[in-house]
């Protein structure tokens, strides 16, 4: 087992730099003078722990830049420069409780928050215009989502297995609600469908015991 220190001068965290790593131990302090975190950075690095803090000058996030890093946790914040957050990025993070995104992201990718088991809350900013497959899928402490005006589609899984979520609002800008993208939401009751709906995907509400009411326009 090994503590991880990296140096105040460090700009660039390569890609793959730490996969895997899981004997790695102790908090991740990334430094304030970090602009970019690449793909699969700290992937599996599931020993480590504390808060994930991420540095306000970062400007890019790799794609599982930090899947699976189980250990880490608390509340994410997302600095001002980053315009997306690629797929995988946060996934598997099983302890982080919330997550603050700015309006200069504009694009979430697939499975982002995948697996975030303890997740309660998170924004998602007003530039966003799809929800990304698998994007929330088994985050089962979510229990309500505000989606801006501007969101097209929810694609498949995008809240599959979020047992907890009793609220969501289906934007009027909505055309496309993908496979599976609310099963298993087992506390949501209602649901209103917006006037410029064109397809619901196959098991989009699959074992929503609760749903009691739906409005179809």
């Amino acid at each position: 087992n090994g503590h991880l220190v990296l140096p105040e001068s460090l700009e660039v965290i390569g890609t793959y730099c730490f996969d895997g790593c899981s004997n790695l131990t102790g908090e991740l302090v990334n430094p304030s003078s970090v602009r970019e975190i690449q793909h699969y950075a700290f992937a599996d690095c599931s020993s480590l722990t504390g808060s994930l803090v991420l540095p306000n000058g970062l400007t890019y996030i790799g794609s599982h830049a930090f899947e699976n890093c189980s250990g880490l946790s608390g509340e994410l914040v997302i600095p001002d420069e980053v315009v997306e957050i690629p797929s995988y990025a946060f996934a598997g993070i099983t302890r982080l409780t919330s997550v603050s995104i700015p309006n200069s992201v504009v694009r979430i990718g697939e499975g982002a928050f995948k697996n975030c088991e303890k997740l309660a809350a998170v924004n998602i900013p007003d530039g966003i215009t799809e929800i990304a497959p698998s994007l929330f899928d088994h985050c089962s402490k979510l229990t309500e989502i505000v989606l801006p005006d501007g969101i097209t589609a929810i694609r498949s899984s995008a809240f599959s297995n979020c047992t907890e979520l009793a609220s969501v609002n289906i934007p009027q800008s909505c055309d496309t609600i993908g496979a599976s993208a609310f099963c298993k939401c087992e506390k949501l009751s209602s649901i209103d469908f917006p006037e410029g709906l064109l397809s619901v995907g196959m098991d989009a509400f699959f074992a929503c015991d609760l749903i009691e009411r739906v409005v179809i326009p």
